[in-house]
């Protein structure tokens, strides 16, 4: 594997999400129940969501979590379809967040409720000051030759396809990012890694080599699209 950063700074990323959508017979009831016991030393604070379960018809709310759990560093919000994990303010290193991410699916894969695995995801998104431009910091050209005309706002969009993943990568200028109440503007680096073809049936190691392996690919990507000279000002250390 290609060796990458371990950390840049200032870190521009605001959002680190590691996410599993599956089939259950959970209930909303059995997630207080049964799941707060074995992970409310890790998660003490909680919050419900409070959505009305005639919500989760429409699609788009479909995999809406019931429950977030937090500490002063994690988050993780389950459903009776959906985990998903996330840092809280500052990212805390993927060595770090791999570990507790490990530690709290072996807990929940002792409860055996889950009957398929339906997407594996990894997304992060990063912020750039705006006054930066894709063109002048990233390894990307889609200038359109003009003589009457200044581009701006530039926007790319695209899917990259390897084995069974799927890398979704969003890139904007001037783009708003939000993240619980708090708005951000920028230039946003949005890459969402899935994969949900030949998937386990449960929370086992072979799930968590695929979320390691979809971080690798995400941080690849993410590292290939930045100029050595920009990455140079971003203080990598290996």
């Amino acid at each position: 594997m290609k060796k990458l950063p371990i950390e840049i700074t200032p870190n521009p990323l605001i959002s680190s999400v590691v996410e599993v959508r599956f089939l259950s017979e959970l209930k909303t009831e059995d997630i207080i129940k049964n799941i707060f016991p074995i992970i409310g030393d890790i998660f003490p604070n909680v919050i419900n969501t409070d959505l009305p379960r005639i919500m989760k018809n429409d699609p788009k709310l479909k995999y809406t979590p019931d429950f977030i759990f937090s500490n002063n560093e994690y988050s993780i919000s389950i459903g009776t379809n959906i985990i998903i994990f996330e840092n809280i303010d500052t990212y805390h290193l993927w060595d770090k967040y791999f570990v507790l991410i490990k530690q709290i699916l072996e807990k929940i894969e002792k409860l055996h409720f889950i009957n398929k695995i339906e997407r594996i995801g990894v997304r992060y998104i990063s912020l750039f000051e705006p006054k930066f431009k894709i063109t002048e910091i990233m390894n990307l050209k889609f200038l359109i030759p003009s003589i009457d005309y200044k581009q701006t706002n530039s926007f790319l969009q695209t899917e990259l396809l390897k084995e069974n993943m799927k890398l979704v990568l969003r890139i904007a200028e001037n783009g708003n990012v939000t993240k619980g109440i708090k708005t951000y503007r920028g230039l946003f680096v949005d890459i969402d890694a899935s994969q949900e073809y030949d998937l386990p049936n449960s929370l086992n190691k072979n799930l968590l080599n695929i979320i390691d392996k979809l971080h690798y690919e995400e941080k690849l990507l993410f590292y290939f699209l930045l100029t050595e000279t920009f990455l140079a000002t971003l203080n990598p250390k290996y």
